[in-house]
């Protein structure tokens, strides 16, 4: 049974008005940010942006299309949760389980998502510019033509990781284990790699590391 945090956003406030002819009238005004409802359903286009769910259980909901952007989904588990198209800039997302979710072609820029498990998950197409992925486990993912740009992924586990095409320009990843990789077609340039593990990794040339590659395909 899926659960989640319930954290309404409507924001009502009582405004006393003093018209002319001295009649007190009391105004009952919906703030700006009335449009994100926190009790709303798991639905696909549910607007949750801004929400606090921490903690929350939503196993394989189905949230295509959403708007999550600043929401706080802190150790929540999002196992096999349908997240394609999914608009999630800056949402927190921290030692979060999202094992096997679809998020392809997501909105991820400048999301922090450090520690959190997104092992075997789609994030084809997905945009994670400016992402903190530190500590992440992205281990047998779908990175396939990705957008990576900036990201931080220092220590992040990328075994067997899929990331053909992706753009890894100007990324972080020191400390990162990328054995048996596929990173062919990926745009390095200016990226990171020191003490990174790439034994048997698949290089953006196609040529394939030899055991004990660190830091650079041998």
């Amino acid at each position: 049974m899926t659960s989640f945090s319930l954290r309404p956003r409507l924001s009502w406030a009582l405004k006393i008005l003093i018209i002319p002819t001295g009649i007190i009238v009391g105004v009952i005004a919906l703030s700006s940010r009335a449009h994100a409802a926190c009790t709303d359903a798991p639905i696909p286009g549910v607007d949750w942006s801004g929400c606090v769910m921490k903690g929350a259980r939503l196993v394989a909901v189905d949230l295509r299309n959403a708007n999550l952007s600043h929401a706080n989904f802190t150790k929540a588990n999002l196992k096999d949760a349908q997240l394609s198209g999914a608009k999630m800039t800056k949402v927190k997302m921290p030692t979060t389980v999202l094992m096997h979710a679809n998020m392809d072609m997501a909105d991820l820029e400048d999301a922090y998502l450090r520690g959190a498990n997104l092992s075997a998950a789609s994030l084809r197409r997905a945009n994670f510019q400016g992402a903190n992925l530190r500590g992440a486990y992205l281990i047998e993912a779908h990175l396939e033509q990705a957008n990576l740009t900036d990201a931080n992924l220092q220590s992040a586990r990328l075994q067997g990781g899929k990331l053909r095409g992706a753009n890894l320009e100007d990324a972080k990843l020191d400390f990162a284990d990328l054995r048996g990789a596929d990173l062919k077609d990926a745009n390095l340039d200016g990226v990171s790699l020191f003490n990174t593990k790439l034994d048997r990794a698949v290089w953006s040339d196609g040529r394939r590391c030899k055991p004990g590659s660190v830091g650079i395909c041998r």
